[in-house]
């Protein structure tokens, strides 16, 4: 039903530029563990890969090594709240993905949760094990299973 007005309503939303270009906000001169050029569609490609191997969006993620949330920021969207799991030992290179990758809102409502340990222990966010077939890919060898055949992927034969 329309306003007595004639025209749409709209929520009014704070402009939020496209992923590649707050990828350019980060400081060139420092090194963030990927590179910049292709930075929104390299993290695209991976959650394409994920999606090919099973991804679902009830599904668990334990990204280790996540660093600017380049792969994080498109699982955050995809999945679930609270489906997401990022570990970065680098504080600094998570914190500039949290602060200029991701939209303001999307750390409250999808609930990713975060760990800058060095040891890179998944212990600390206490996963609930789960069996096969709940939509959970457990290890390197459900990937394999998955996929559709062999591809290679950020430079290496998967």
């Amino acid at each position: 039903m329309r306003p007595s007005s004639g025209k749409a309503c709209y929520a009014k939303r704070a402009f939020v530029p496209p992923v590649q270009e707050r990828a350019q906000r980060l400081d060139r001169s420092r090194f963030f563990g990927v590179p910049i050029a292709g930075f929104e569609n390299a993290g695209r490609q991976q959650l394409i890969f994920l999606l090919m191997c099973g991804l679902e969006p009830r599904s668990k993620v334990l990204d280790i090594g996540c660093g600017v949330l380049r792969a994080g920021y498109w699982l955050m969207h995809f999945l679930d709240p609270h489906g997401y799991h990022g570990i970065e030992p680098n504080r600094e290179r998570l914190d500039m993905g949290r602060r200029l990758i991701l939209e303001p809102d999307l750390e409250r409502t999808k609930h990713p949760r975060f760990d800058t340990n060095a040891n890179f222990d998944s212990g600390v966010f206490a996963f609930r094990r789960r069996v096969r077939g709940e939509g959970t890919l457990r290890g390197s060898r459900d990937v394999r299973e998955r996929m559709p055949s062999r591809r290679f992927y950020g430079g290496r034969a998967v």
